[in-house]
């Protein structure tokens, strides 16, 4: 049951645009299941923020496709919709929260590294010359449609000449297109760096096979005991 300050509130807000995305509520059936029994959880492929992230899959994509390196790109050209841009405001980064809203270091850094961790948003990655070369290399034109309307698109230029292209509505991670056992796993690793191999080992099998454990003090044992030291 929603209370009636939810739904005055809601009232309020309904059809309003607010920063490139119109306001609807459905209040009738809140709960009516709760969406992470429906969807589950929404587990993020990369540390930084959202709106980079269909960026970042076309990028990504484009070189596990055509197999290039960093030092073969001329030019990256990302379109993408207007409330990605906003949120994307640091093309410059000094520090690790700028960087993980910059659209420029941030594709940099997956041109080449393939991929963006945690550890690429720590200060002496985002300070490093190999990857702030690369960032005057990315531009963005920004389309003046919401995010549902409008895919991100990026259009990569390599030396020889040849121009790639990729287009994505929905990024990895969504419920529409959720992540993959392994790419889960890989997620894991990286947010598990603090803990010894075996320890992270033995949590990853636990939490692999949550449906069958019987008691969670097999997880929290682990917790405490890597803590501890």
């Amino acid at each position: 049951m929603v209370g009636p300050d939810v739904e005055e509130l809601a009232a309020s807000m309904e059809g309003r645009d607010y920063y490139g995305q119109r306001v609807a509520f459905q209040t009738e059936n809140i709960g009516e299941p709760l969406l992470i029994e429906k969807y589950g959880l929404k587990v993020k492929r990369y540390p930084n923020c959202g709106s980079l992230h269909r960026t970042l899959d076309c990028v990504l994509a484009l070189k596990a496709q055509y197999g290039f390196d960093a030092s073969d790109v001329a030019d990256v050209l990302v379109h993408l919709p207007a409330i990605h841009s906003r949120n994307l405001m640091y093309p410059n980064p000094v520090s690790p929260m700028e960087a993980k809203f910059s659209l420029e270091y941030s594709v940099a850094a997956a041109l080449h590294h393939g991929n963006v961790t945690l550890h690429d948003y720590e200060p002496e990655q985002i300070a490093a010359p190999h990857v702030r070369d690369l960032m005057p290399l990315v531009r963005k034109q920004v389309v003046d449609k919401l995010e549902n309307e409008f895919p991100t698109e990026v259009q990569i230029e390599l030396k020889d000449g040849r121009r790639l292209n990729e287009q994505v509505y929905m990024h990895k991670g969504t419920a529409a297109n959720p992540l993959s056992e392994a790419e889960i796993a890989t997620k894991f690793r990286d947010c598990t760096q603090t803990f010894d191999a075996a320890t992270a080992s033995k949590l990853q099998a636990l939490l692999f096979g949550m449906e069958e454990l019987a008691d969670t003090r097999q997880l929290t044992a682990l917790l405490q005991a890597d803590t501890s030291k």
